[in-house]
């Protein structure tokens, strides 16, 4: 079974600091409480999201904190 921790085994999730990931989505991130606030009223009669992921991306950062694509790991397909 293809797992992140097989794919990169030396770009754990989070340090490996957890052994039970759970698949979530950033949506603010650094922002002050007043844009949270304005973003999770936004959301929250949305939620929960349902989707199905097709592949994992290993993200990197530059200097200046600009995220991009490093690599990606296909996921099994499965029916909808």
């Amino acid at each position: 079974m293809k797992t992140i921790q097989n794919q990169w085994p030396d770009c754990q999730p989070y340090g490996g600091a957890f052994t039970n990931m759970i698949p979530h989505l950033t949506v603010a991130d650094k922002v002050d409480q007043e844009t949270l606030g304005v973003v999770e009223r936004a959301l929250r009669p949305q939620l929960p999201i349902k989707c199905i992921a097709r592949e994992i991306w290993l993200l990197r950062s530059d200097r200046s904190g600009i995220w991009s694509k490093a690599a990606g790991l296909e996921l099994a397909s499965s029916p909808v």
